[in-house]
């Protein structure tokens, strides 16, 4: 079956699966449609409508080329980026050789171009076995782990977000992680000032640790829960950042290996408390309040 009847069978399953949505069949009003769908549809027609491989091949020959101003180069990547949501495209992409042109990218002096190349990978990882097994083939994981102590900002937050997905739900990358300098990395990031990457480095922490309960545990015999409760403040209201923190926090919390100290545990009970009070009654603030209290359960 060649690409563009395969698109179109998908068109089909999906028509026949929504056409009798309730509202549609009782006034003939189309439902709306939810964004996952939006992006199913435009994801089909587009490739239906572009020969996607042909497309990709000529950004890579944009980005290959000496010649090639950075800017070009960057939107060359963007149009990488507009297909490789579909997983199928994305295995192309590593199938037709992208890959090594794409480490060049990540090793540019260049912090935009270097940026979006990074999220180019982080995008091609996300939940594909296939993807994230081969950027461990080629020892991408070292690199990324490396980038965690760059001096610009945004290139630690897009690596993060790049080591999450290859992480995610994807045991062999967890542990290629754990071996080298991967945890001390991710921790260093939480004392980072940028919002963007603490958000980032405490997402990672409470993403792969809820995943693993081996790299959870590993994390807290990393001091990662003492780490993170340095930033611990009395907090009234909701904020993303304060939000990271705690369900990082509560989520190392489940560790058979986690304990902490007499002076740091009455210093952060003594916080924590503070924060559940000004919790209470704000709905904006409900899954704050259950990760705050599940952390003063644990540590009393």
């Amino acid at each position: 079956m060649d690409a563009s009847s395969k698109h179109l069978k998908e068109l089909l399953k999906f028509a026949i699966r929504h056409q009798t949505d309730d509202k549609y069949v009782a006034d003939g009003t189309p439902p709306q449609l939810d964004e996952e769908r939006k992006q199913f549809l435009e994801s089909v027609l587009k490739s239906m409508a572009v020969d996607v491989t042909g497309e990709l091949i000529k950004a890579l020959h944009i980005l290959d080329d000496p010649a090639t101003t950075t800017e070009d180069k960057i939107e060359a990547l963007d149009v990488i980026r507009d297909y490789i949501d579909n997983i199928d495209f994305a295995n192309n992409f590593v199938k037709i050789g992208g890959t090594r042109v794409l480490i060049d990218c990540l090793k540019d002096d260049n912090d935009m171009l270097k940026i979006n190349a990074i999220n180019v990978l982080a995008e091609l990882s996300q939940n594909n076995p296939f993807c994230q097994q081969h950027f461990l083939d080629v020892k991408v994981m070292e690199l990324l782990v490396a980038y965690l102590k760059d001096s610009n900002d945004q290139v630690v937050a897009s690596t993060l977000y790049a080591l999450s997905s290859i992480m995610q739900n994807y045991e062999p990358a967890t542990s290629e992680f754990a071996k080298g300098e991967g945890m001390p990395n991710v921790l260093h990031c939480l004392g980072n000032k940028c919002s963007r990457v603490f958000v980032k480095a405490c997402f990672l922490i409470s993403s792969i640790s809820s995943q693993f309960p081996l790299i959870r545990d590993q994390f807290v015999c990393c001091n990662a829960f003492q780490n993170l409760s340095k930033n611990l403040e009395s907090m009234g209201d909701f904020d993303v950042k304060s939000e990271a923190l705690l369900l990082a926090m509560s989520t190392l919390t489940e560790s058979q290996f986690f304990k902490c100290n007499a002076n740091d545990k009455k210093e952060i009970l003594d916080t924590l408390n503070s924060s559940l009070k000004n919790f209470k009654g704000l709905p904006q603030c409900e899954e704050m309040e259950m990760y705050t209290q599940k952390i003063i359960d644990k540590l009393q």
